[in-house]
């Protein structure tokens, strides 16, 4: 399931990925289907298995891509150390075995995330990758929270995921020789269901209203610089200048109004990479955007003077968004509110982004390197980015993708207006 190199894998690489599947297979079939061997049995032909598979993933060690093989190492030794002492102990009580196991599936899905994120490789592959992912981190829960009192019910779970392992490895070979079989179809600017896609040309003028300086770029750059190309009309409102975002050394002693007006800069800057035609700043500083009456109505005031037919702000719901800050949740509340008085919603289109929960998706694997260019205009945020976004915007982007098949993909959430008004006003009645 790994392939992280090329497209199409070398026979070494195929025959490694058929004889591991084949091994994850045979096991998981022999666990599920013999739960029933004597506990030091059941430990060592565990053991064993892990030993040959982390063997068998050092042993392919080279064929991976360098920035992997860091993951790839981790997972060998972890397999090696557990493994070993698997084999190694005569006999393991039930609590001890529940937190290896549990830990080390766990931790491989972990390092299957950070795969799944960095890896070069096709979308079907890719939802390979979080499916297993996935799986791995449901079972290593449930055994950690010692679901399967009998051990038993721990075998059958351990054997479960070497068999689906095994199945989603030689899944992976079969879409390689499908794909190399047959030729490449012509490719779709858009290979979206055509409801889940957002169509920035049926757009004259996109009001972005983000928080912070660089949020535009980071969570909206790939839909904002698509929209340009299509000769939409972008306008940027931001609501705080970043006056607390401070995360390097050299900035410490700058007055906070020149450092606002430096980060506004950096803005103005990565602008003109998207192609962003005003940038309007509401003069606000950080932790200081409370959603009252007066923010309202100047938000609702930005929305009468420029007249979009789409706007886009950040999620309002604290349960929805995998970022919480009070600035985002505030700006996502107050454009929420304005948009829900704004007297011409019935000819608008309202989405937010940085949600768990999306329903428009827009492919931006052509343009996701002009994104990222236009964040690395905020200079003065290069610490903080490099945190955050591998996580909120990287990830993401590729989760986001497996739902419309494509490399890279913005999520959002698009608000049902009229039921946003409704909701609104029995807001204000209680």
């Amino acid at each position: 399931m790994y392939f992280r190199d090329a497209e199409t894998p070398s026979k070494q690489q195929r025959l490694y990925f058929t004889l591991r599947g084949c091994l994850l297979i045979i096991s998981g079939t022999i666990l599920v289907a013999a739960p029933l061997w004597m506990v030091k049995e059941i430990v060592q032909f565990l053991g064993l298995v892990i030993l040959i598979d982390g063997l068998a993933i050092l042993i392919h060690l080279s064929a991976e891509a360098k920035h992997l093989r860091k993951i790839s190492i981790a997972k060998a030794v972890i397999e090696l150390c557990v493994g070993g002492l698997l084999l190694l102990r005569d006999s393991l009580g039930l609590d001890l075995l529940l937190a290896v196991v549990g830990l080390l599936l766990i931790f491989r899905g972990i390092l299957e995330l950070i795969s799944f994120a960095e890896a070069y490789v096709r979308v079907d592959h890719q939802r390979l990758m979080f499916a297993s992912a996935l799986i791995s981190l449901l079972l290593g829960m449930l055994v950690l929270l010692g679901i399967p009192q009998d051990l038993r019910y721990l075998v059958a779970i351990i054997g479960l995921y070497l068999l689906i392992e095994g199945v989603l490895q030689l899944a992976g070979i079969a879409m390689h020789r499908r794909s190399s079989a047959n030729a490449a179809p012509p490719t779709k600017s858009d290979p979206s269901i055509t409801f889940l896609h957002i169509d920035p040309h049926k757009y004259k003028k996109l009001l972005v209203m983000t928080p912070h300086p660089d949020d535009l770029e980071g969570f909206t750059g790939g839909l904002v610089y698509r929209a340009t190309q299509a000769q939409v009309e972008v306008v940027s409102v931001i609501f705080a200048g970043g006056d607390r975002g401070v995360w390097d050394q050299r900035y410490e002693q700058v007055p906070e109004d020149e450092y606002i007006h430096l980060r506004l800069a950096e803005s103005e800057q990565a602008a003109k990479l998207l192609g962003v035609e005003k940038i309007t700043y509401m003069g606000y500083l950080d932790r200081a955007v409370v959603c009252d009456e007066a923010t309202i109505a100047r938000a609702l005031a930005q929305i009468e003077q420029h007249q979009p037919d789409v706007i886009v702000s950040f999620e309002f719901y604290h349960d929805l968004t995998p970022y919480p800050h009070p600035d985002h949740l505030a700006t996502g509340q107050i454009v929420r509110h304005a948009v829900a008085r704004y007297q011409n919603r019935q000819a608008l289109d309202y989405f937010v982004t940085s949600t768990l929960l999306p329903n428009r998706f827009i492919n931006v694997s052509k343009v996701r390197a002009i994104k990222l260019k236009a964040l690395a205009c905020h200079t003065t945020q290069a610490g903080l980015n490099a945190i955050i976004f591998p996580l909120l915007e990287k990830f993401f982007c590729r989760l986001w993708g497996i739902f419309v098949g494509a490399e890279y993909s913005e999520g959002y959430r698009q608000i049902d207006i009229r039921s946003l008004v409704q909701k609104v006003a029995k807001e204000q009645q209680q």
